[in-house]
């Protein structure tokens, strides 16, 4: 996981499924990176990989989701 201390020169790249364990839809999830790395490079690997038509209800159901992380929603 993204635990643990930060080693020099290493990144971490980590998919979480948001439509398992947030409320997004289906086949949404995030990235996150942990540690420096070239933005550009990164840019251009996800978009060998990625549709060039995203679903517009997926992205939103995942700014929705994130928003529902930020602030004390959940929290005892």
């Amino acid at each position: 996981g993204m635990s643990g201390e930060r080693v020099p020169g290493k990144v971490i790249f980590e998919t979480q499924s948001t439509h398992k364990m947030l409320a997004a839809l289906s086949q949404a999830s995030l990235i996150h990176i942990k540690g420096d790395y070239d933005e550009d490079t990164f840019n251009e690997a996800i978009m060998m990989h990625t549709s060039t038509s995203p679903s517009y209800p997926i992205v939103a159901s995942i700014e929705t989701a994130a928003a529902m992380l930020r602030g004390n929603s959940g929290k005892r």
